[in-house]
This record gives structure tokens, sequence and C-alpha cells, in this order.
């Protein structure tokens, strides 16, 4: 927590389908480099886009569940199947925003997925209420690519802050 009180939290969502490596690397690096005191684990329930081969969320929570187990400073949460709804980023920003009021959130996604937030349900306030935290593809191009994200997203007035 910060001097003024507020938390500093990171949001890594995914199918985790399975949980791998680059996901703990980019977790890790988060709270090392950003001195945050948290990062959530959030497995989607029901993704959009993704529903070939997935495996059942509770099986998929607890890959998660055991892979982040060594780091106290992650955890797991199973909000989005409290919702038993399609997962869209919008509805669990907003119950993480009443779990943890006071709260400053650092979205951890790849580069992939973040060429995507301009299309998101609602992107421009899921976009505008985080720092987004970019891994990159090994891409010489990333920053080139997330300047052209945040062009897309500054056409619906919105302030992208990323790194």
């Amino acid at each position: 927590m910060n001097d003024l009180g507020w938390r500093k939290i990171g949001i890594l969502g995914g199918a985790f389908n399975p949980v791998h490596l680059g996901h703990l690397q980019m977790a890790e690096v988060a709270i090392a480099q950003l001195s945050l005191d948290l990062v959530i684990w959030i497995p989607t329930y029901r993704p959009p886009h993704k529903v070939d081969d997935l495996l059942a969320f509770e099986q998929r929570l607890e890959m998660v569940k055991r892979a982040i187990a060594p780091n106290p400073a992650f955890i797991a949460s199973d909000i989005e199947q409290q919702r038993r709804s399609v997962s869209y980023a919008i509805s669990t920003l907003h119950d993480l925003n009443q779990q943890y009021p006071n709260t400053q959130w650092y979205w951890l996604i790849g580069l992939d997925a973040f060429q995507s937030l301009p299309h998101w349900r609602e992107s421009a306030t899921v976009a505008s209420q985080c720092i987004w935290l970019v891994a990159p593809r090994n891409d010489a191009k990333t920053h080139t690519i997330c300047q052209h994200v945040a062009r897309e997203l500054a056409t619906q007035h919105v302030t992208l802050r990323w790194q």
C-alpha cells in the first residue's frame, strides 16, 4: 500500500488452459519491477472467443492455485465463476472494484491480447481504469503495436497508460 492508502494490484486473467511458465514470469516481473502488493489470477469462466478444447473451470482454477502456491503475493480468484456467464473484462473489473476499493489496477496482458483491447466490450471504460503491463512476444515491433492500440483508443477519448 502506498502513502495515500491505495493498493497496487495486478490482474492476470486468461483461460489458463494450461497455466504456463510465461504466465508466472509475467506476474513475477510485474511484482518485482512495480512493487505491486498483489497479483490476482483470474481464470475465465466462459471466454467469449475460446470454447474449443477448454478444460472445465474447476480444473483450470486448480492448476492456477497449484502453480502460484509458492508465491504469497499471488492469489487465485473464482470471481468469474460466481457470475456463471460469459466472461467480460468490464464485469470482472466492476466486481473487483467492489471487493478491493482504493486500488490502482495493473492489467498484465500479452501483446496479442492487448492488440484486441479496443474491441473489448466497453473497452474505453476498461482501458481507462487500468495501467496496462504488456508482455512482448519476441516481437521487435512491440512498442509500435502498443502505440497503435493507444491511438485507436484515443479515438474513443481514452488516454491509455501502458508499459
